[in-house]
Parts: structure tokens; C-alpha cells; sequence
């Protein structure tokens, strides 16, 4: 619904919706990068996150604790008020 709503809204909302998806992959990926991740992929909305194996390492834990760190990051993105109105 939001990017159809900024979709509708032309250039300006589809800069708006740019803005804020470059806004949440930024945050994301400096998170899978502290936690010794790489980003694999990105695809609309969503991203792959790997986790490559390291001798020693404790990849398992590395993924959950970003995982984690992740999921309490998403607090500014659950309402999200644009130039087409508010999404939660």
C-alpha cells in the first residue's frame, strides 16, 4: 500500500519511497556488517543476509545476536509518516 500510494503521488513520491528504502537497507546492512555478516542480495523490500563460515568463529551465534539487533532497530520504520500519509 505505501509504495503504491507514493507510487501515485509520481516523481516525488517515488524519490520518497527511495529514500526511505535506501534509508532502511543503510541501517540493515551496517547491522550485518558489525555482526561479521555480507549482504547477498537485495530484492524490493527484503535483503539476504550471509554469514560466511570462519575458523573459530561462532557464525550461528553472530547471525541470531543480528538478527536480534535487527528486529529492535525496526521501531523507527512501524510508523512511517510519508507525503501520502501515515503506514504502520
Amino acid at each position: 500500500p505505501m509504495s503504491e500510494a507514493l507510487a501515485r503521488l509520481g516523481q516525488e513520491g517515488t524519490e520518497e519511497l527511495s529514500v526511505l528504502v535506501n534509508d532502511y537497507f543503510a541501517a540493515m546492512a551496517g547491522l550485518i556488517a558489525a555482526h561479521g555478516g555480507l549482504v547477498g542480495t537485495f530484492g524490493g523490500d527484503a535483503l539476504t543476509a550471509i554469514f560466511p563460515l570462519r575458523a573459530g568463529g561462532d557464525d550461528g551465534a553472530n547471525a541470531v545476536a543480528c538478527a536480534l539487533a535487527m528486529q529492535a532497530q525496526m521501531a523507527p520504520y512501524a510508523a512511517i509518516q510519508t507525503r501520502a500519509g501515515s503506514f504502520s
